[in-house]
């Protein structure tokens, strides 16, 4: 992968983020499932009307189809995820234990299927992502 050097280290802050090295990209993204079909990061996408420099949470919200991240916001920001081994779980059902539970098990994120907008379940393109810590999700690589 080509990406433009601008900054040493992998940046976990979407707001602050520069372009990462490819050695320290391929470091950082190393074993992750969130992959297009040819091993590339899969763009994932995070509304919100907030504006913030570093995500506060513990679980952050992503989405292969932009459609439904601009239904969380007017601001969409546009990721890369490191998730190795995520819980998979259809919405309909629930996840099958709670994050805590999720991490004792070895898992470090949710891979959700049939999400809820909060208006209705519907069947988006692709699936919602749910990374466990923040050091897992960066601004998307610019290409060089």
């Amino acid at each position: 992968m080509d990406f433009k050097v601008k900054r040493k280290n992998p940046v976990v802050h979407p707001e602050k983020a520069g372009e990462i090295t490819p050695k320290n990209f391929n470091d950082w993204f190393d074993g992750s499932v969130v992959t297009d079909p040819k091993g590339l990061p899969l763009p994932l996408y995070h509304g919100t009307d907030e504006s913030f420099d570093d995500f506060n949470t513990d679980e952050i919200f992503m989405a292969e189809d932009v459609t439904v991240a601009e239904d969380f916001g007017n601001r969409v920001l546009r990721l890369a995820a490191c998730i190795k081994n995520p819980c998979a779980y259809d919405y309909t059902q629930g996840p099958p234990f709670d994050r805590e539970e999720a991490i004792r098990r070895g898992y470090d994120g949710w891979k959700i299927s049939n999400y809820d907008t909060g208006d209705e379940i519907f069947r988006p393109e692709g699936f919602v992502w749910v990374a466990f810590n923040s050091a897992q999700v960066i601004k998307y690589p610019k290409r060089a």
